[in-house]
């Protein structure tokens, strides 16, 4: 009567979740089963023994039909657990096999720990086995810290059950949402095998219901990779557009190694949303196409006249602005593209702009650095109005215009050659603003913020012209695809994001980091996004992780300062990235190749490597001509 009761109970899951073909076969097996049972056993005794003997083959059998039917369910559970131990020695288990694996398969199989380690724990907490979560985190926790260390305070900070439904942001998506599991085939039939064969119930479970596994036929990753949610805010992306930094399947974003990636005609619009859609645009007003066309011109002739007379970027002579007697005040920097104004923000609410004077490394041969001191012909300028600390900056494409961000909630336009501010930007949450940055054409600037939200706005409007939502942390940099269809995004939530700015949409989602990305650089074909963020060897390194623009694919990985990375730039021609650090270093990497053909990622060693004295570098960037030029201030 028991078994029947659980054979019932394991048909009626199968046909919930919407597995008909799969209960189908199993009516059919248990069919099979009593008839032979009736026959080949006449007494009770051999009958139960039989049933007892068959179970576990049934079950495989049942796995098996599973997995063929539907590739995101690995195996199935169908008795409830009650031993809260269990939890505890299947992931050991778990963790034994992964890190006794081959060594080719390793890295990918360890992705897997995470999410089941995850759902282990708030399983436990959610049937009120306090002692028993509390353990199972102090256990296995350190061996996440170095990859999820903020997911890991996340978890600590939900013991009880009343916690999950008012808890913070990345346990409500654990419960909400599913993490992507990206497994080449063959690893995916090692780790099904392994579970099957040792009937590990509870990762069983999870697995099936908390984990999207997408199954790619190719060779297995050489790298570890930090796994994330899926993103269903990728547009097209299919549930996909996860972890390993590949982009979701959707619209393909098209363009050769030597043409600007999507170049088709701009399309500043309301996106037409379907029908059923409760989203309002009436509110969202079209961009200035005709001014748009024209400001596009402009620059296009001004990146032909550029390529006249430029220097070999591969071995750049470096212009190095220091800030003096700013005793730890100094935020943010930026040079202007011709090296004759800095713009300077402080903790003291002000902006500080400083007329450069003098010349430049006259005669210096390519490679070298120049430590000569450019003094300001005058005082500096200084720029008041906002109210809490200034965090971002950004020239326009002409230079006499400045932009702003704050702590106070503002982003402001000053008028520099007035000594005057123009306009005022404020969003409905009054946070914080972490960066800014003006189109390539000008007339349009983008902002990230504190609220998760990233904006686009028009200089002749107060309000913002484009909300982009979707991360699930602070934006912390942005950045412009260079022909304006596109805003990059970075977030402490890891991940890099494209958004395309005529329907407001994610359409790429990139990822890779193991902390907080802090820096953003688009090549000028359009082809490489470069986002730097911490590395996952500790101390505060940072690197530079390189991905394709089209497909979401990572390419290179960049590796050597040892501290925190500031900003990101590309050489005019694309061939050469230049990196700004916190360790008081400038690298410069040559990113120049043919990526196409690569099926993992590429590490690159610098290029050339510039050391300042006690100067922790803010920014650097290339002028027409490819000299290099970086700033920052003079620590005590």
């Amino acid at each position: 009567m028991e078994q029947a009761q659980q054979e019932e109970r394991v048909l009626h899951w199968l046909k919930k979740r919407g597995y008909t073909e799969v209960a189908k076969h199993y009516e059919e097996d248990q069919a099979h089963a009593a008839e032979g049972s009736t026959e080949e056993n006449g007494e009770g005794s051999e009958s139960s023994a039989a049933a007892e003997g068959g179970a576990p083959t049934d079950e495989r059998l049942l796995c098996k039909r599973i997995g063929e039917a539907n590739q995101n369910a690995l195996l199935f559970r169908s008795v409830q657990l009650a031993d809260p131990t269990l939890y505890h020695r299947s992931y050991n288990e778990l963790q034994t096999w992964t890190c006794n694996a081959l060594e080719a398969y390793k890295p990918e199989l360890l992705t897997v720990a995470f999410p089941v380690f995850v759902h282990c724990y708030l399983k436990l907490v959610e049937r009120g086995l306090v002692e028993a979560a509390r353990a199972f985190l102090q256990t296995w926790g350190p061996d996440h810290a170095e990859a999820y260390q903020m997911e890991l305070r996340s978890l600590a900070a939900v013991q009880r059950p009343d916690q999950l439904t008012a808890g913070n942001g990345f346990v409500k998506r654990a419960l909400t949402d599913k993490f992507v599991l990206r497994l080449c085939s063959t690893s995916y039939r090692l780790l099904q095998g392994f579970l099957s064969d040792h009937n590990l119930l509870p990762i069983m479970e999870i697995l099936n219901e908390r984990v999207q596994v997408v199954i790619e036929e190719r060779a297995p990753r050489p790298r570890f990779e930090v796994v994330t949610f899926r993103n269903d805010g990728v547009a097209g992306a299919g549930g996909g557009g996860g972890g390993g930094g590949r982009g979701g399947a959707g619209s393909p974003l098209k363009g050769g190694r030597n043409q600007m990636t999507h170049g088709f005609t701009v399309r500043w619009r309301a996106f037409r949303q379907k029908e059923g859609d409760a989203r309002d645009e009436s509110s969202m007003p079209p961009f200035n196409a005709t001014l748009f066309t024209k400001l596009n011109k402009l620059y296009l002739k001004r990146r032909q006249e550029m390529a006249i007379g430029t220097a070999d970027p591969s071995r750049p002579t470096v212009l190095m602005g220091s800030l003096t007697n700013t005793y730890d005040g100094c935020i943010v920097a930026r040079m202007t593209e011709d090296a004759t104004q800095l713009a300077a923000g402080f903790q003291d609410r002000a902006v500080r702009v400083f007329h450069l004077a003098g010349e430049g490394p006259a005669g210096g041969e390519g490679g070298s650095s120049s430590s000569s001191c450019v003094h300001a012909s005058t005082g500096p300028l200084i720029l008041r109005g906002h109210s809490q600390p200034v965090y971002g900056l950004s020239w326009a494409p002409e230079q006499q215009h400045l932009l702003s961000a704050s702590g106070d909630g503002t982003v402001r336009l000053w008028d520099v050659a007035a000594s005057r501010n123009v306009c005022v930007y404020r969003a409905p949450t009054d946070v914080p603003v972490w960066d800014v940055a003006f189109a390539p054409v000008g007339h349009y600037f983008a902002s990230g913020s504190y609220d998760r939200v990233a904006r686009v706005w028009s200089t002749n409007r107060t309000q913002p012209v484009r909300l982009l939502v979707g991360h699930y942390s602070d934006v912390s940099c942005v950045a412009w695809h260079p022909n304006c269809n596109y805003v990059v995004t970075g977030s402490w939530d890891k991940t890099v994001r494209l958004w395309d700015l005529g329907s407001g949409r994610c359409f790429r989602m990139y990822s890779g980091h193991f902390g907080p990305v802090t820096a953003l650089a688009v090549s000028p074909d359009g082809q490489l996004v470069a986002g730097a963020g911490a590395g996952g060897g500790g101390g505060g390194s940072g690197v530079i992780r390189i991905w394709e623009v089209a497909s979401g694919r990572e390419v290179a990985l960049l590796s050597g300062h040892k501290g925190g990375i500031n900003r990101l730039t590309f050489s005019h021609d694309g061939r050469v990235l230049a990196s700004a650090g916190g360790d008081e270093t400038v690298y410069t990497w040559d990113v120049h190749g043919d990526f196409a053909s690569l099926t993992a990622s590429l590490p690159l060693s610098p290029q050339s490597r510039f050391s300042t004295k006690a100067t922790p570098v803010m920014d650097v960037a290339f002028t027409r001509r490819n000299l290099l030029l970086a700033c920052g201030p003079i620590s005590p």
